[in-house]
């Protein structure tokens, strides 16, 4: 819910996606993991239709996927984010800077370069 009361668009996988929208988090899009068909998340990583990642996963379908999504993420130098913890920490980061006037951030260019 954080996340969209930023500004960001959420996409997720069938389960995640499921135990979001029960949570109140609305208009979650639908990505397919990697043995579900195209495009999948890899598709949507490399087409660059997604700017940073949270990916926790369990179970050991998921830890291989998630091993191929790390990877490729690093490949394309997207955030990747593998906890909890650090899924709110930077949720909090985010918070606290889009409070800050933009006349008075101070920016630094990092991640995809032109």
């Amino acid at each position: 819910k954080d996340l969209v009361s930023l500004g960001f668009k959420i996409v997720a996988t069938s389960g995640t996606r499921q135990a979001l929208l029960e949570n109140g988090v609305e208009d979650v899009e639908l990505v397919l993991k990697l043995h579900e068909g195209r495009p999948h998340v890899i598709d949507w990583i490399k087409n660059e239709q997604i700017d940073f990642i949270i990916n926790t996963p369990t179970g050991e379908e998921s830890q291989t996927d998630g091993r191929l999504i790390r990877r490729t993420a690093l490949d394309y130098k997207l955030p990747i984010i593998t906890t909890i913890a650090g899924a709110k920490a930077t949720v909090a980061a985010i918070r606290s800077l889009q409070s800050i006037p933009a006349n008075q951030r101070i920016y630094q260019r990092c991640g995809r370069e032109s």
